[in-house]
């Protein structure tokens, strides 16, 4: 109709379907198979990012995912996510050196956000410091999880008012965003 059109690009597109089979083939019995995009749903995003005269996504990783199935990267707008809620620096750094660092996972606790790849280094250091938690819907086979032996408290869906207690109680922040390379590079913020 001649207006200006933008998209909210939430996840890479197409992208993300081959990030859960490749890590479904790596890690089988991980998760219940997930669909494949059908032709009409590919169809229908490919014209949607066509039409539209800006693409916000909020990666690098989606900008370049969307690039690489032929859209204009000169339409992407990358606009990161962000936390609303107010962290106070601590007063005192002597006072907050503590005997273990506490390191948050956040997102959906799945293949394609890399859980198995935390859990893995979660392995690796157990008893050398660190207690690791996971805020977010576990994605994985209960049964899969369970027989892992993660060494990570499952702290399920929170809410806003609880994610901010979480934060305060967080040293490190794993917020795991981007795939490249068949690798996990994770966005670490230390607080």
């Amino acid at each position: 109709r001649g207006g200006f059109a933008v998209h909210g690009q939430v996840d890479p597109g197409i992208e993300w379907y081959k990030v859960l089979e490749d890590e479904s083939n790596l890690w089988p019995g991980a998760m219940p198979l997930t669909e494949k995009p059908t032709a009409a749903f590919i169809n229908r995003i490919s014209k949607e990012w066509k039409i539209s005269d800006k693409i916000i996504v909020n990666s690098s990783y989606s900008k370049e995912s969307l690039v690489t199935h032929g859209v204009s990267q000169d339409k992407i707008q990358i606009i990161p996510l962000s936390f609303n809620g107010l962290i106070r620096p601590r007063e005192n750094i002597k006072t907050s050196i503590k005997k273990k660092l506490n390191i948050l996972f956040v997102g959906n606790l799945s293949l394609a956000k890399g859980i198995q790849y935390y859990g893995h280094v979660a392995k690796l250091l157990s008893g050398l410091g660190f207690d690791f938690f996971a805020a977010g819907n576990l994605a994985l086979d209960k049964k899969f999880y369970n027989s892992m032996n993660w060494p990570i408290e499952l702290l399920g869906h929170l809410s806003p008012d609880e994610m901010s207690e979480q934060y305060k109680r967080t040293d490190i922040l794993i917020f795991p965003t981007n795939k490249i390379f068949n690798f996990f590079f994770i966005d670490v913020f230390i607080f």
